[in-house]
């Protein structure tokens, strides 16, 4: 197992962290990826496409991050025969605390759907205009604390479809009754991942 850790990442740290892993899925034959970002993210006002945004990035200008649906086709393309993703944030332009990140924009806005391809699984903190919410009490986000339960929970030896049906119904009780906001959780997949997403698990 290889794990690549990058904390409050610039936006040269992110590419090198994407070369980095693609570089990787294309030497190690038959490997997986899983991916966790947390941080922020954006969606450009014209295209609706979203993208992260580094902490030397401005949520104003969605070109000073990295295009979210071009970072699924680039690892989609290397050798790994899964790809899976957890992403504790939302593109939609607000924060976690529901200020605005994009200062001119006066609400929240739905990013474009992004097209998956390979075998690739994304686990999302929220889905439509709503934000990732912080869970301060435990000190973590909303979505990534009810990860870790979980995993923490099975030591990883958990499908799925489990783990997803878990994070939702866990994050949609405590989004309203602690943060008195909605906040649903996706999980999307690939066409090729379609059939079997369901039954895998992370060990």
């Amino acid at each position: 197992m290889n794990i690549f850790t990058f904390y409050d990442a610039t936006f040269g740290e992110m590419g090198k962290g994407f070369a980095k892993l693609e570089r990787v899925l294309n030497t190690l034959e038959g490997s997986k990826a899983i991916v966790y970002y947390c941080g922020h993210g954006t969606n450009d006002e014209k295209s609706g496409s979203a993208f992260l945004i580094p902490v030397d990035g401005d949520g104003k200008t969605a070109s000073l991050g990295y295009n979210l649906n071009q970072v699924y086709k680039r690892f989609a393309s290397t050798r790994a025969t899964s790809v899976t993703y957890f992403m504790d944030a939302c593109f939609s332009g607000a924060g976690r605390s529901g200020d605005m990140l994009v200062a001119a924009r006066g609400t929240a806005r739905a990013p474009k759907e992004e097209t998956l391809e390979g075998k690739t699984i994304v686990f999302s903190a929220t889905s439509s205009d709503e934000t990732a919410m912080a869970y301060n009490e435990k000190q973590h986000g909303l979505f990534t604390y009810y990860l870790l339960k979980k995993l923490q929970e099975t030591q990883g030896n958990v499908t799925y479809e489990e783990l997803s049906n878990y994070i939702s119904s866990n994050v949609v009780r405590v989004a309203e009754l602690v943060n008195d906001k909605p906040q649903h959780t996706t999980t999307a997949t690939s066409p090729e991942a379609m059939d079997s997403w369901k039954a895998m698990k992370l060990k």
